[in-house]
């Protein structure tokens, strides 16, 4: 819909900027927003999900996952490792809603499984080579 197609021209900009906090912050919005599409029917078995959906849910739960602790960048997470005055700082972590998105993952989940039982081995391969794409 509109706010997907806003969310994802936002998230094309923050990438290409560098801005990983902004990008995460996005990324979980999209998670929820697709999650949240058809939330009245996903505990029945008739919920068919697209190629898109999957690889977007995915691709989005998978970037959170990865990148929820970027808030500072890698040299402040290294030296915060590293020095003994800093040991016991805790590492920022940035104010996603991280436990939503799992949630909303984990409703989905059995119809992630049962879209990938039934994807041609083309589309398991673009879809995993998106979510690996966005998760290193």
């Amino acid at each position: 819909g509109a706010t997907s197609s806003v969310m994802l021209k936002w998230l094309v900009q923050s990438e290409a900027a560098g801005d990983v906090e902004r990008s995460t912050m996005l990324h979980a919005h999209l998670a929820l927003l697709h999650a949240s599409r058809d939330v009245s029917s996903y505990a029945t078995d008739d919920v068919k999900l697209s190629r898109e959906t999957v690889s977007r849910l995915c691709c989005s739960t998978a970037f959170v996952i990865s990148w929820h602790s970027e808030a500072k960048s890698a040299r402040f997470i290294m030296k915060t490792l590293t020095d003994p005055k800093r040991r016991r700082q805790q590492i920022p972590m940035l104010p996603v809603p991280l436990h939503d998105v799992f949630l909303n993952y984990d409703k989905y989940r059995r119809h992630i499984c049962r879209w990938s039982d039934q994807a041609t081995s083309k589309d398991l391969d673009e879809v995993l080579g998106r979510v690996a794409s966005v998760s290193l």
